[in-house]
């Protein structure tokens, strides 16, 4: 199931051939590190970690997606396939603190919330 394969996000076709992929505070994973660095850990940190992922692993993605963060929302725009992707890099993120504290450690730091 699609559902499964991008969660804890959600994959929307805004049609047209337009998709985003976000989760909000209700969604949102909680990250002990986040914490722990003093991040607020909404939409606007989650963004910034989603580009130092994409960054380290999959810089091709970069030039495919676009933000659309809110505080308590992440927002990711692009093609479906690229937004699947990234999809995966938050999953695997969530499962190995070492990469999300790699990310975090790499993102922009006036980004970060």
């Amino acid at each position: 199931m699609e559902a499964d394969a991008v969660a804890p996000c959600r994959l929307v076709d805004h049609g047209g051939g337009r998709y985003s992929l976000c989760f909000d505070d209700y969604a949102m994973p909680t990250v002990p590190l986040f914490e722990q660095l003093g991040l607020q850990g909404g939409g606007y940190t989650w963004e910034e970690v989603v580009r130092s992922l994409v960054k380290l692993r999959q810089p091709d993605l970069a030039a495919q997606l676009s933000y659309d963060s809110e505080s308590g929302m992440f927002v990711a725009l692009g093609p479906r396939a690229a937004l699947l992707a990234v999809a995966r890099l938050i999953q695997a993120a969530i499962a190995d603190p070492l990469l999300l504290r790699t990310a975090v450690e790499r993102a922009d730091p006036d980004a970060l919330e």
